[in-house]
Parts: C-alpha cells; sequence; structure tokens
C-alpha cells in the first residue's frame, strides 16, 4: 500500500509539471504566452507564493478579484498576467487589482536583474505608498510592463506610479498612470535609466516639485511614443507634463501634452539634453506662473517639427521659452498663446525657424536676445517687425518668408489644418543648407504638390 502510494504522488506530481510546461501558442504585444498556466488562486491563494515556486519560462495567470499584496519578482523571468492573457478584454485589467493597502511598500518591484523576458501584464496597480515607486520599482532591471492600470499610489520622494534607477531599461506599453502623488515625478520618474513608452496616459498626477507626470534625470535613451501627458500639476517649481534633466537623447513621436501646470515650463521643462526631438506632436493649453507655458528649455539642443503650440499661458514665452544652446522649428504651427511678454518665442540661443506658421500670439510674436534668429518660408504675423532684438543684424531675414493670414480651418475648435486658400499650402522648402549643415531635407513622399506647406500640416483635399 505504502508503495502504491508513493506512485500515485509522482503521478499526480508529473501532471502538475506538465501543467506548467512552457509550450508557445499566442503573442500578445511583447509577451509570449505559453498555452499553460500557474492559476492564482486555483493553484497557488497568492500571488506571492505563485512567483516564489515558479521557475524561468513560467506563466502565472490571475483571476479577477483583490488581491491585497505587495509583489517581488525576485529575479525570475516569468510572466505574470490577468485573464487579459487569454482574450485581450480589457475590463479584466479593472476587475484584476493588486492592492498595496498603503503599507509603506511598493505595489510591484523589479530589483534583481530581471530582462525583458520577465513581464507584467493586465493588471490595476494601486493604494502602494513608500519612498520611491509607489506603485512600481524597478532597480538594475529591465522588464515589459503591458495593458496596466497604474493609480492612486504615493511616492514620498520620488515616482508616484512607476521609478526606475540604476541602468534599468524597461519596456513600458499601453498603460495608464493617473492620480498618483510624489515630491518628484508623480506619473514616473527615470534616474540614469533608458525606457520606451508607448501607447500611454499620463494623467492627473501631483506632485511638489518638479515633473507632474514625468521626471528623467541623468538619463540616457528616451522615447516616448503616441502618449497622452495631460492635467499634471507641479505645485512649487517645474515641469507641468514633462522634466528632463542631463539627458542624453529623447525622442517624442506624436505626443500631447496638454493642460498641464508648473510655476516654470507648465507642458514641459528641459535642462541639458544633449538632442532633444519632438515630432508630429501637440503641446497645448498648458499653464506656467513664469516663462515657458508651453516648454522651457535651458543648455541643450533642442529640434520642434511638424508639432502644433497653441493656447499655452505664462508670463514670458507663452509658447516656448529658451535659454538652449540652438533650437530648430521647423513645420511649427506656433498660434495664440498668451504672455504679459514675448506671446509666441523668447529664445537667448540660436534659433531657426523654417516652413513654420507663427500667428495671433498674445504678447510679441519672438524676441531674441544676443544671438542670431533665422527664419525662412515661414508665415510671420506683422513679418520682421515681430521680432525685437538688441541689434538688428542678429536677424537673417531669408527667402520664402510670408506675412498673410493663414486661413485655418477652425481655430476657436483647434483645427489649425490649411483651408484650400491658405497662402502657406505649397509655400515651403524641402532642402536647406547653411554652413554646411543639412537644416532641412523633407523627401518627396513627405508632403503633397509641388513643395511642402507652413505649418504643422499638410493640406488634405
Amino acid at each position: 500500500m505504502g508503495s502504491t502510494f508513493k506512485y500515485f504522488i509522482l503521478y499526480v506530481f508529473v501532471i502538475f509539471v506538465g501543467c506548467q510546461t512552457e509550450i508557445t501558442t499566442r503573442v500578445v504585444d511583447q509577451v509570449i504566452i505559453p498555452s499553460h498556466y500557474i492559476v492564482v488562486p486555483d493553484h497557488h491563494f497568492l500571488i506571492q507564493t505563485a512567483i516564489d515556486s515558479s521557475f524561468a519560462g513560467d506563466t502565472i495567470m490571475v483571476r479577477p478579484g483583490k488581491y491585497y499584496e505587495n509583489i517581488d519578482f525576485s529575479g525570475k523571468d516569468i510572466v505574470l498576467g490577468s485573464q487579459f492573457l487569454l482574450d485581450n478584454n480589457e475590463e479584466l485589467i479593472n476587475s484584476t487589482v493588486i492592492d498595496g493597502v498603503q503599507n509603506g511598500r511598493s505595489v510591484v518591484c523589479f530589483k534583481s536583474n530581471e530582462s525583458r523576458d520577465c513581464a507584467l501584464t493586465g493588471f490595476t496597480l494601486k493604494n502602494g505608498n513608500t519612498d520611491y515607486g509607489g506603485g512600481i520599482y524597478i532597480r538594475n532591471s529591465s522588464p515589459t510592463l503591458e495593458h496596466l492600470n497604474i493609480i492612486d499610489n504615493t511616492a514620498e520622494h520620488t515616482g508616484g506610479g512607476i521609478y526606475m534607477t540604476s541602468d534599468s531599461n524597461p519596456i513600458i506599453n499601453s498603460v495608464v498612470v493617473e492620480n498618483n502623488v510624489a515630491d518628484v515625478g508623480g506619473g514616473i520618474s527615470a534616474r540614469q535609466s533608458s525606457f520606451t513608452l508607448v501607447n500611454a496616459r499620463v494623467n492627473g498626477n501631483n506632485v511638489a516639485t518638479s515633473g507632474g507626470g514625468i521626471q528623467c534625470t541623468l538619463s540616457k535613451n528616451i522615447i516616448i511614443n503616441n502618449t497622452f501627458i495631460s492635467n499634471n500639476e507641479v505645485t512649487n517649481s517645474q515641469g507641468g507634463g514633462l522634466y528632463l534633466s542631463s539627458v542624453e537623447s529623447i525622442l517624442l513621436n506624436n505626443v500631447s501634452i496638454t493642460a498641464n501646470r508648473a510655476f516654470q515650463g507648465g507642458g514641459g521643462y528641459s535642462s541639458l539634453v544633449n538632442n532633444f526631438e519632438m515630432t508630429n506632436s501637440v503641446i497645448s493649453g498648458n499653464i506656467s506662473d513664469s516663462q515657458g507655458g508651453g516648454v522651457y528649455s535651458v543648455y541643450g539642443n533642442d529640434k520642434f517639427s511638424s508639432t502644433l503650440i497653441y493656447r499655452n499661458n505664462a508670463s514670458t514665452g507663452g509658447g516656448i521659452y529658451s535659454a538652449s544652446y540652438d533650437i530648430l522649428l521647423k513645420n511649427i504651427t506656433l498660434c495664440n498663446n498668451i504672455a504679459e511678454e514675448i506671446g509666441g518665442v523668447y529664445s537667448s540661443g540660436t534659433l531657426t525657424i523654417a516652413n513654420s506658421i507663427i500667428w495671433g500670439n498674445f504678447g510679441r510674436e519672438i524676441e531674441g536676445n544676443l544671438s542670431p534668429i533665422t527664419v525662412l518660408y515661414s508665415d510671420i504675423e506683422n513679418g520682421q517687425d515681430s521680432i525685437e532684438v538688441s541689434d538688428i543684424n542678429l536677424i537673417q531675414w531669408l527667402d520664402g518668408n510670408i506675412d498673410l493670414r493663414p486661413n485655418f480651418i477652425n481655430i476657436n475648435s483647434g483645427e489649425f489644418g490649411l483651408r484650400p486658400d491658405s497662402p502657406c499650402i505649397d509655400a515651403g522648402t524641402e532642402l536647406f543648407v547653411v554652413d554646411g549643415d543639412t537644416v532641412i531635407n523633407i523627401a518627396p513622399d513627405e508632403f503633397k504638390g509641388d513643395a511642402p506647406d507652413m505649418g504643422a500640416f499638410e493640406f488634405a483635399e
């Protein structure tokens, strides 16, 4: 009887292990999903117990419910997901909650060299409360974070929603980071790290000091794509939506920075960024109590292209306040910004404006200080007279500039595309080289008609 019982136990064990075998059948975004799972609470009542018993390559699936836990992946490259893994039903993200119960810990931790093969997918993470990374804490790790709601978390110091440090480089995809609170970096904070953020909404986060939505310092390469950064607020200092300091490179594409507020840099604050590039984006409705309603930039090299900057508000530099070394505005529409002084653009560095529309800003359109301003193939309200500089010789007013009403579709509803009768259609240039540097090089398949249009939007019939 004893021998028979032993064989029975061995048989059950083999079946159980077989249920955890990795058989790849499906891919959701970055995550490879096997056909069999460790299931919580079926196999383990707690998520952490399931993690502790797992091996690299395992998938743990969590059924809907509220789990009062603080999770540590403990260096295991596993997939932890809700039943969203099975059918992509977004309601499962809302109904599968890991609640950190405000007990002085992050809701989820990655701090043991987890790689991209380590994935967290399909949860709501809330009520974390700790010094760094209330919702998610990442140190020296590069996990994949997808389809998450990271809400109502608190960090006493940095990273209310997500905090990453020490050469971390996560992929963050399809997340909502909302209503988190910290002293610095209300939604997302990165220090000495890189990250990719795609298809995200960073909304309604609050801080005292800097970076209401996203804050990055001493970091390397940052990519933000298809993301809304909105309604974030800094009580005392800088960067309502986005704060950058000592960053090697940041690329923002199809990003909307709207309705954020700070003392300086309502939409964004950028300092010592070697390569700042923003394309196909919108900066609107942001408020600064001092300089830079849309953007405040200092000691960097900035490129804005195919971007709409409108209805931002500041005391100086309603649209842009720049003390950077170089700033390029290419195919920009910068309109209806408000400031007591200089509603459009203030620059104390080298400023180049090309293929752009600067119109209808309250306060002077453009002001420069001791550095050259180059304008070409652009529609500037009141022409060269709208630019104020200490020395008229600092202005290079080149070919193709006009001072004609651009005829937008409907500025009251924020439709800044061009009407068929706009003088800005086919009025830009596809190539411009100065002193051996190619400032503009637009491929023929990137525009319609005989030449690029002025402004952020190509005319569409």
